[in-house]
């Protein structure tokens, strides 16, 4: 017989009387049947012996015990929930009219078309700060380096859609996550991948070419009418969108689209209104909005 664990065979040997051999190394053991002897050996009788008088029995003192005291931890402090997210805002922003108040803008950058501003996430409370956001003074932003983040297909597109018209793409780039991706939750790739299948789905430049906008030519004046112009762009993309201006200077600035800030992140309806007093982009960019023109 091959036993498997000692404690086991220990007291197999003492219930039927057959020895068994540990080996110490392998813990398996080997018993000597007890078919080699079929008759039992006798047992003596042990001799009888001599009854001793009983000592008085002492009587056991009680002792108390200490009840333990139960000292209750402290309970931990709830864990906030995330700020909760209503909506992301892609941002396209007519390229000019960025740089059309900065000298720093080298003009061989500048492109008449509409290209990436940002995705710039949106609170339910936004009274509430947004605790997926970096803690900006702890984040070192010289850490990041976005081209070695992001696929070599987003990393191209970046620098055709998001460059940067007054220095260095990196920079930008940087900028942008730590002040708008980190807070949507998503990591520097799929921030960028994000950025780039929306721009290329949604395909702006396209309905704007077809508006009658497109390399500062079609419009001779330079200008377009607010609502004109956005009723075009919900009519062509299937959503309500939204323009933001320079209300002083009335130049056209952002078209926006809404988007569910979470997968698949499909475009969604705008709710502004164009018509709001209070708003600095709706009543007062109602009308005629210039659009600058790079001349080169």
């Amino acid at each position: 017989m091959i036993g498997k664990s000692e404690d086991v065979w220990e007291t197999w040997s003492r219930l039927t009387g057959c020895d068994c051999v540990g080996a110490s190394s392998s813990h398996s053991f080997t018993c000597n049947s007890c078919a080699d002897d079929p008759k039992p050996k006798p047992v003596p009788s042990p001799k009888p012996k001599p009854s001793p008088v009983p000592s008085p029995i002492p009587v056991p003192v009680p002792v108390p015990v200490p009840v333990p005291v139960q000292v209750p931890s402290p309970s931990p402090e709830p864990k906030p929930e995330p700020a909760q997210l209503e909506k992301f805002n892609f941002e396209m922003d007519w390229n000019p009219s960025s740089c059309y108040k900065d000298s720093v803008c080298t003009d061989d950058k500048i492109l008449n078309a509409f290209t990436v501003s940002e995705i710039d996430p949106k609170l339910l409370d936004r009274n509430k700060g947004n605790d997926r956001c970096w803690d900006k003074s702890s984040f070192e932003a010289s850490n990041l380096i976005v081209g070695n983040e992001v696929s070599r297909g987003t990393l191209e597109a970046l620098k055709c859609i998001y460059q940067n018209s007054a220095g260095d793409n990196e920079e930008l780039w940087r900028n942008l996550y730590v002040q708008r991706g980190s807070c949507t939750g998503l990591s520097v790739s799929d921030y960028f991948d994000l950025i780039v299948k929306l721009y290329t789905s949604l395909n702006l430049n396209k309905i704007a070419y077809d508006f009658g906008i497109y390399n500062g030519t079609a419009i001779t004046k330079g200008e377009v009418d607010r609502d004109d112009f956005l009723n075009f762009i919900n009519a062509e993309s299937g959503k309500k969108a939204w323009i933001e201006c320079d209300p002083d200077e009335k130049v056209l600035k952002v078209v926006l689209f809404c988007i569910e800030p979470y997968p698949p992140y499909d475009v969604i309806d705008c709710t502004m209104d164009r018509n709001d007093p209070t708003s600095t982009n709706g009543i007062p960019c109602d009308g005629t909005l210039r659009l600058p023109m790079n001349s080169k």
